[in-house]
């Protein structure tokens, strides 16, 4: 794999000594870590992440560098920022609890290779405590949007002619599509060979309240990018929810996480 553009993944942590060690023991097993740097950003931690960060050093001795750094809380946008300062090629964002297929650097290269700027992979969430939240993400999953958008909750990278796109990084909640949307349709990917898997909300509640988040980031991104916005994958938020309201089950759930979003969203937080 010599001779490509470096990558740097990049973790922001906050707090993440559960799943971190779980996430890194994952990227150092990837095959394809050739011009690979990782730079696990530990933001704002009153926990032991940064031990097990600077433990699982040994792990990386096929990687082109590996570094810790902790920082006061500059909150996951300003971890970010510092990682576009120090990335030589392209970069990825990794959640502090997403752990990747053994394939998924070397797919993630391969569709740089073949002119995509914006690239992700099939999401797969663990199994939830909650039914509700498991039905809900079982909907959202098949829904024809999260495909093609794509949409992600754990994982994207950039390419690095892509990243000539995104020189600065506002401080927003969905700083995922806010790069996605940098780029147009046929420029994104998402690999459906190789995955990712994620921890799902614990209840229904947390999984509301998240949802929430997701549409005042939604609301904020539509006013810093009005045309980019317009250029995404089409979202049928409205025709989604009447569909989910006939079918029972997993479709009654996502309607009701939407609909109490909403409902949950328009009241001032104190």
């Amino acid at each position: 794999m010599t001779g490509r553009a470096p990558l740097l993944v990049a973790i922001p942590v906050h707090n993440g000594e559960a799943p971190l060690a779980a996430t890194l023991r994952a990227l150092s097993q990837q095959r394809d870590l050739a011009e690979v740097s990782v730079l696990v950003v530990c933001n704002g931690c009153h926990d032991r992440s940064a031990e097990i960060a600077r433990e699982a050093a040994r792990l990386f001795d096929r990687c082109a560098g590996y570094e810790v750094l902790e920082l006061p809380a500059v909150g996951r946008g300003g971890a970010l920022q510092l990682a576009l300062r120090r990335r030589r090629g392209g970069l990825a964002v990794l959640d502090q609890d997403a752990v990747l297929s053994p394939g998924a650097l070397a797919a993630i290269r391969a569709a740089f290779d073949a002119g995509r700027h914006f690239a992700t992979l099939r999401p797969r969430p663990r199994r939830s405590g909650s039914r509700l939240v498991r039905a809900y993400y079982r909907f959202w999953l098949a829904l024809d949007y999260v495909r093609r958008s794509p949409a992600t909750i754990g994982f994207y990278a950039v390419s690095v002619q892509g990243l000539g796109r995104v020189t600065g990084l506002p401080p927003v909640h969905s700083d995922d599509k806010y790069v996605r949307l940098k780029f147009a349709p046929a420029e994104r990917v998402r690999i459906e060979s190789e995955w990712y898997r994620v921890d799902p909300q614990r209840s229904f509640c947390a999984l509301v309240r998240d949802r929430a988040r997701y549409n005042r980031g939604n609301l904020e991104l539509a006013r810093l990018l009005p045309v980019r916005e317009s250029e995404d994958a089409p979202r049928h938020v409205r025709a989604d929810c009447l569909a989910a309201l006939r079918q029972p089950g997993d479709g009654l759930a996502f309607a009701a996480t939407v609909l109490l979003s909403r409902l949950y969203g328009a009241f001032p937080r104190p």
